[in-house]
């Protein structure tokens, strides 16, 4: 992930509880690793020199985890689970090592929990699911583990799983930072640069006072009326909790990605409407951006084809922007995308365009399918859209349907 999009998605880091062979001098590091479901088999270092065929020990140790993982042992199931996935010593099989590390998750093995999270957040191996990914690593920042700590707070930052709350991820991310998980630390940096720190501290102040008011007035009328008769508790469910960024959100985030100066970026949005903002230049510098991975960029072209923002409204090029975005981890982006296709206009415009043959609609239609955002056409003819695009020459279409022939994603694998 690159430093850009630092906090806007989430690094993944699989926990492995075992080691490879290596030097004596690493051997005791090693030792504190390697799975306690495996023994080690080579023998005892000699001052002559011999070769060692451990090959009979490796099978017998496979044969052993085996039986283990088949018998119930949480460790052993998540070992097994792991070299299934990474191909050690059994064919990789990540169906197999979903199986496995399933299996040990159900035992609560907290490095097993968040494995799982992981196959579940890209739907290696089991369905795509989110919600119960999040779950999971909560479970494993609960549970003292740095790289669930610094995820879920990754997770905070994105209104997707859940409602962000910046003080509560920077709570977590710092918590893993204190655990020595090297990667937090850029995250903090990215809090204090992008000005989100201040505005938590901000936040802290305000609740402070208000809870001190509260206080304050409760004390004055607890003498006026019985407190202790229950209280009816009133919810607005009018409130939208996963409100999406207004435009000028958008604009602030993608200048600052630009390396703008934060404050400067606020005082002009201030003063100005983005219509007066988005000028030739601003649309040039930005197109820039987009063109070079800017998960911002590539998310502010897509709400200004959106609205029709200085330049042509267009959904179906809007539809390509937020893509794009969501490809580079874009927290925004699918939301956008997922809210556009929800208009009465939007089919229409969409079926028009891919009627005349138009590469970027049949292209976008096929994502929309694969992406489980529409369900009016079969996975088939989603394909055979793609494959019309990428033979029209339409990039986007060649790139993903070059992955899918990779990985064997609703195509036959053909690498």
């Amino acid at each position: 992930m690159t430093k850009q999009n630092l906090f806007f998605g989430i690094a993944l880091f699989l926990f492995l509880p075992f080691a490879a062979h290596s030097q004596q001098s690493q051997q005791s590091q090693q030792d504190k690793q390697r799975s306690v479901a495996l023994k080690s088999h080579t023998p005892a270092r000699s001052p002559f020199y011999y070769d060692y065929d451990e090959s009979l020990g490796k099978l017998w140790d496979d044969f052993m985890l085996v039986e283990k993982a088949n018998s119930g042992d949480p460790t052993a199931e998540h070992t097994l689970g792991l070299f299934y996935l990474f191909g050690k010593d059994f064919t990789a099989d990540t169906i197999k090592a979903a199986y496995w590390i399933a299996k040990a998750a159900a035992h609560n093995v907290i490095p097993a929990r968040y494995n799982l999270a992981i196959l579940q957040n890209n739907g290696w191996g089991v369905p795509w699911n989110p919600f119960e990914a999040y779950k999971n690593f909560r479970y494993a920042a609960d549970h003292g583990m740095p790289e669930g700590e610094y995820v879920y707070g990754l997770l905070l930052t994105d209104n997707l799983t859940t409602s962000r709350d910046y003080a509560e991820a920077y709570k977590w991310i710092k918590k893993a930072n204190a655990d020595d998980f090297a990667p937090a630390k850029e995250v903090l940096d990215e809090f204090a640069k992008r000005g989100i720190l201040k505005k938590i501290q901000a936040e802290e102040k305000q609740k402070e006072s208000q809870k001190k008011s509260r206080k304050s007035k409760k004390s004055k009328s607890s003498a006026a009326a019985d407190t202790s008769a229950p209280q009816p508790v009133y919810i607005d469910f009018n409130i939208d909790s996963t409100k999406g960024p207004d435009n000028e959100t958008l604009l602030e985030e993608a200048l600052i990605e630009s390396r703008a100066d934060p404050e400067s970026v606020r005082v002009r949005l201030h003063r100005e409407k983005i219509d007066t903002l988005v000028t030739a230049s601003i649309l040039k510098s930005l197109d820039s951006a987009a063109s070079a991975g800017s998960p911002e960029a590539l998310t502010l072209s897509g709400r200004l084809f959106d609205q029709g923002v200085g330049v042509k409204q267009d959904l179906i090029l809007a539809s390509v922007y937020y893509l794009r975005a969501a490809r580079f981890d874009a927290p925004w982006a699918p939301m956008l995308l997922w809210d556009m296709v929800q208009r009465l206009e939007y089919f229409p415009q969409l079926k028009t365009k891919v009627d005349a043959n138009d590469p970027a609609a049949m292209y976008v239609w096929a994502e929309l399918i694969f992406l489980e955002m529409d369900h009016q056409l079969t996975d088939a003819q989603a394909v055979e859209f793609l494959e019309k695009s990428a033979a029209a020459g339409y990039s986007d279409a060649e790139v993903d349907l070059a992955d899918r022939y990779y990985s064997g994603n609703k195509v036959p694998q053909d690498k």
